[in-house]
């Protein structure tokens, strides 16, 4: 379906709010906590201004911003992500507005500011004022309540806040017991994940969709679970609390003095209850494991079942294009749910609506079955790819697999010339030189059981382009834009619509995984408490033997003690690696030992602190920002990791190289030695190609940084000092 839209004001959204006078655009109350909120934009071209929108009509930023705000209009919600999520090339800031219920306060509202990346202290408080200065009655009190990816930079920042007039603080002020963000049941595993790790855990299959999450702090966004329990409060009007009511997945917090115990829970199989009503929130975790048998947890999982989707089967219309004015919903069959029912709004408001066609199912059906160079039709390399899987499915190779197939719609397969010729009649009312939108419209969305928003995205075409005769840019619609836009090519984005949102890790074969027995002639043996594996290794030379000595691994459980052992209880996890001839080290050494200690990996924390630093020799600049955990009072302390947030590398290549994968930058620190760094591009997927050619070329393998000087490791394995070194 495509549409064409008029530049016209909306009453969903203005410039200010009034929380006394029965603010029509604050969202529903939560069941339990009794929150409201009212989300809103800022235009950071347009910084004196904060847009809030009718959060009882749009739930999501995305939705409110690509139907009301002309700049967002035609971007997908990749591309909306990225231009609101992250500093770089960021185009508006999203937040809310958080409103008690009137039992629990009359005077005072939280403010937040949503984003991936934390924001500079000045710019929250900038955007504070402004925000405060758009909401009445002006005697209510505002505070800053930050969302955990802004948690740990204000507190950073606490002492600036308070110097600035902005109060810090959460929705725990307004909240005692527990919190049911989502009413209902699950039964699955309780696996512990923190925060920062839960995309990467359900990747590499820690976490499944049938477990229920045990988790630190509530992110942005979380891979489908059955059930979900924070340790740190959460706000109803997140995206995960939204759409946990929607799957109608139990959500809840539990508070402190609920936790005792909790930990013996953790990898048994359990069920979580949520209920929430006027009386309050009741949340169990009640632990099954070993309690259930094969046919009570079949039962179980019946009645988690959702219901059947009502599927209209898609039929042949006999031609590719119909206009909407004439459609109702018995046209599903042939353009799919979104299409067909626009019908009903060109009827109802013809003056107050866009002209629009639909595209039908012919014309899908057509580009399925023509034959691609492989020799076979579109529809049958789909099928061969996909028919391999089944529920649950290896995400990382289904991942590919989709990445694959888009690629097959999106850039090899072409309409042949009828079906052009056809597309291009049909678009002829529209301006040849104005973006035309294409939507997905399809028969297995927006069912009575089933909501499929936000899992297609829209994009524009100029027909004018593909009018033009040549393959040359610039846009014909936009001068702006350095490469021709066609609609055929928007068309084929929309057919590529296949996705799954995860975040891969860094996948190189430098990387082990499994059991230690299945490693390169590896062997394990017993030395007195402490358990030893040894296994070889090609990197950095031939013949490299690894030992990993895991300290009082056989330590007997005594007592109270817990029966199953983390890591956290053994001693100290050492790696120690042996080379079969000297190997460059930091500085001008060479050795054939060395080791290290291995820490499970660190969560962000009250004492987690933010740390820059910038290192400079000749026309070489790197710049990093990571986060350590920072003692108030420690003589001789080293400053643990907890991650690296972005490192900046200026002068090897021609374009600025940006590292934010955990494994391409490395930090070690001593008490009496310098900090040191290893940077290495090649293990960044975010680095391109062309970077890394000039990197070959100029013979760099890595950097590193030792008692700020700065080295290079060739290809050769060499090092070779960057002169002129400076801070």
């Amino acid at each position: 379906m495509l549409r064409a839209d008029a530049n016209d004001a909306s009453p969903n959204w203005k410039n200010q709010v009034n929380l006394e006078a029965g603010e029509q655009f604050l969202s529903q109350p939560s069941d339990w906590m009794g929150l409201s909120w009212v989300k809103f934009i800022i235009l950071l071209d347009e910084p004196w201004r904060v847009y809030f929108q009718s959060s009882s009509r749009y739930g999501f930023h995305y939705d409110f911003a690509v139907a009301e705000l002309p700049v967002f209009r035609g971007m997908s919600l990749a591309e909306f992500d990225r231009s609101t999520l992250y500093r770089d090339g960021q185009q508006a800031v999203l937040g809310a507005l958080v409103v008690p219920k009137r039992e629990v306060s009359t005077n005072e509202y939280g403010i937040q500011f949503v984003g991936r990346d934390p924001y500079p202290p000045a710019s929250v408080a900038a955007w504070f004022d402004l925000v405060r200065s758009t909401v009445l009655p002006r005697s209510a009190r505002a505070i800053y309540m930050p969302v955990f990816e802004q948690r740990n930079a204000a507190l950073d920042a606490s002492d600036f806040f308070r110097e600035q007039g902005v109060a810090l603080g959460s929705v725990e002020r307004w909240v005692s017991g527990d919190v049911c963000y989502s009413s209902g049941w699950a039964v699955g595993r309780l696996v512990f994940v923190s925060a920062t790790r839960i995309q990467q855990a359900y990747e590499q299959g820690e976490l499944k969709s049938e477990d229920i999450l045990l988790t630190d702090e509530v992110p942005a966004e979380l891979p489908l679970v059955a059930g979900i329990v924070t340790l740190t409060l959460a706000t109803p009007n997140s995206h995960v609390a939204i759409l946990a009511n929607s799957f109608q997945e139990p959500f809840a917090y539990l508070q402190p003095s609920r936790t005792n115990g909790l930990d013996r829970l953790v990898g048994k199989e359990a069920m979580l209850i949520c209920r929430a009503n006027e009386l309050g929130c009741q949340v169990q975790l009640i632990d099954l494991d070993g309690q259930l048998d094969p046919k009570t947890k079949e039962e179980f999982a019946r009645l988690r079942v959702p219901p059947p989707i009502q599927l209209v089967a898609k039929e042949p219309r006999g031609v590719l294009a119909m206009p909407t004015d004439q459609l109702s919903p018995t046209d599903i069959k042939y353009v799919g749910g979104k299409a067909a029912n626009f019908g009903i709004v060109r009827r109802a408001l013809p003056d107050n609506s866009p002209e629009a066609i639909a595209l039908t199912f012919d014309l899908w059906d057509g580009f399925l079955d023509q034959t691609l160079p492989s020799g076979r039709t579109l529809r049958t390399e789909i099928s061969a790819r996909l028919d391999q899987y089944s529920y649950p499915a290896n995400l990382v190779a289904l991942r590919a697999d989709l990445d694959a197939i888009k690629r097959l719609i999106r850039d090899t397969a072409r309409f042949d010339r009828s079906q052009q010729e056809q597309i291009l009649q049909a678009l002829a009312p529209f301006r040849s030189k104005g973006k035309i939108r294409f939507r997905s419209s399809t028969n297995v969305e927006d069912t009575e059981a089933f909501t499929g928003a936000g899992l297609y995205d829209s994009y524009s075409g100029c027909l004018e382009d593909d009018l033009d005769a040549d393959d040359e840019g610039p846009s014909q619609c936009d001068p702006n834009e350095p490469e021709e836009r066609g609609v055929f090519r928007a068309m084929q984005k929309v057919f590529a619509n296949v996705d799954l949102t995860y975040t891969g890790s860094d996948g190189q074969s430098r990387r082990l995984s499994g059991y230690p027995s299945s490693w390169p002639k590896a062997s394990t043996r017993i030395d007195g408490l402490d358990v030893i594996t040894e296994w070889e290794m090609d990197q950095p030379v031939a013949g490299t033997r690894l030992e990993l000595r895991v300290t009082d691994a056989l330590k007997p459980v005594q007592g109270s003690d817990l029966p199953v052992k983390t890591l956290s209880a053994f001693g100290r996890v050492t790696l120690t690696a042996h080379y079969p001839e000297p190997v460059p080290s930091f500085g001008s050494t060479s050795v054939v030992e060395e080791a290290v200690y291995l820490k499970p990996q660190l969560t962000q924390g009250p004492t987690s602190t933010l740390k820059s630093t910038e290192f400079k020799a000749g026309n070489l600049s790197i710049q990093t920002k990571y986060l350590v955990v920072d003692y108030e009072i420690c003589a001789g302390c080293t400053y643990d990791l907890v991650e690296f947030l972005e490192t900046r590398i200026q002068g090897a290549t021609s374009e600025e190289i940006i590292l934010r994968d955990y494994f391409s930058q490395s930090y070690t620190t001593e008490h009496t030695g310098p900090t040191r760094f290893i940077f290495e591009p090649r293990l960044d997927p975010g680095v391109g190609a062309e970077t890394l050619s000039e990197l070959v070329a100029a013979n760099i393998k890595l950097f590193l940084v030792d008692n700020n000087k700065i080295w290079i490791m060739g290809l050769d394995g060499r090092l070779r000092e960057v002169t002129t070194a400076g801070r």
